[in-house]
């Protein structure tokens, strides 16, 4: 009997001792759901603000999708979920209605479309849901949505948060630093051809930028580019009042001729001809400036709060890369 009575106990220790450790596990699992529910409701939120930014549509949820591509919310929350950076930007260029990528399916065709975007409004009807701006691309997605998500999903969102707070210019409150730039030596070619323009990463607005110096073509872009496709809305490139220098660009495309699809604007201007300043609220660490080619860049001479602080060099003389970026460091 008592070897019966010692041999029963240890049945009933072991019997508890598996349902701790089922409870155990069970509420771990609650938790890591949980957890993992809560990480994916804020990354679709802060995917959202990020995607919002920077004027993207089909931006209400990862379900809608239109034009083949990933928007800038699927390829958003695509990163967030664990796809590497570089694997979101492959994604961007395979067009197709469909996508399962690490677990997940996208669609890019269903009817009716995205509920945020005009050219779907019909569809819609009275669900539909207008962005409080206008879309970067004209039917919500393109390539360059696409990668702007994927690099927003590799961002830290608190950082983007502070970066954008600081670049903000506010009209009741005089910018802190005023940039200028005027040309040192001139480029390798008569014409100098600026695409795009990034403070510290963060892409210019017509707020930050000021011309000096009127171009002598304005908005120019190949022959056939998806940016006069895209720019046949109410707004256009030329109705900006610097003519092409902020506006997001579909870099991925290259034309058959080899140089890359942006909007440039080009200007024939003497050594020392200013050419235009920027405000900003903080002090700028980098400038990127995207050029056409090599050869349209020019040495500058760059001034802080009327301090010269830098002169750059003139690009070399080739055609290619095109775009082709050049990033010029302040001294602190």
């Amino acid at each position: 009997y008592a070897g019966w009575k010692q041999f029963m106990k240890e049945m009933e220790e072991k019997a508890a001792e598996k349902k701790a450790a089922e409870e155990k596990a069970a509420a771990e699992k609650a938790k890591a759901e949980a957890e993992a529910k809560a990480y994916a409701e804020q990354s679709f939120a802060e995917c959202q603000k990020m995607c919002a930014a920077d004027n993207e549509c089909c931006n209400i949820d990862i379900v809608q999708g239109s034009n083949q591509r990933l928007s800038c919310l699927q390829a958003c929350t695509m990163v967030r979920g664990g796809v590497s950076e570089d694997s979101c930007d492959a994604e961007c260029a395979d067009v197709k209605c469909d996508r399962t990528v690490n677990g997940v399916t996208y669609h890019h065709c269903n009817y009716p479309g995205c509920g945020d975007v005009p050219a779907h409004k019909q569809a819609f009807g009275d669900k539909f849901q207008p962005a409080p701006y206008e879309c970067a691309a004209q039917w919500g997605t393109d390539d360059n949505s696409c990668k702007k998500g994927c690099k927003n999903g590799a961002r830290d969102y608190a950082e983007w948060k502070q970066s954008i707070k600081e670049l903000e210019v506010d009209d009741s409150v005089a910018s802190q630093y005023l940039y200028e730039f005027s040309v040192d030596k001139s480029q390798p070619i008569p014409v100098l051809e600026i695409c795009g323009i990034r403070a510290d990463g963060v892409r210019m607005t017509d707020e930050h930028v000021t011309m000096k110096s009127e171009p002598i073509a304005k908005c120019w872009s190949i022959a056939g580019s998806p940016e006069k496709i895209r720019r046949k809305g109410e707004k256009g490139c030329q109705d900006d009042t610097v003519y092409g220098l902020t506006d997001d660009e579909p870099y991925p495309y290259v034309h058959k001729s080899g140089y890359g699809y942006c909007t440039f604007s080009q200007w024939k201007v003497n050594e020392g001809t200013i050419l235009f300043t920027i405000k900003s609220s903080k002090k700028i660490g980098k400038f990127e400036f995207d050029y056409f080619r090599p050869r349209n860049q020019p040495g500058w001479k760059i001034k802080e709060n009327g301090v010269e602080i830098s002169t750059t060099s003139p690009g070399r003389n080739d055609p290619f890369p095109s775009p082709y970026t050049t990033a010029y460091a302040m001294a602190r």
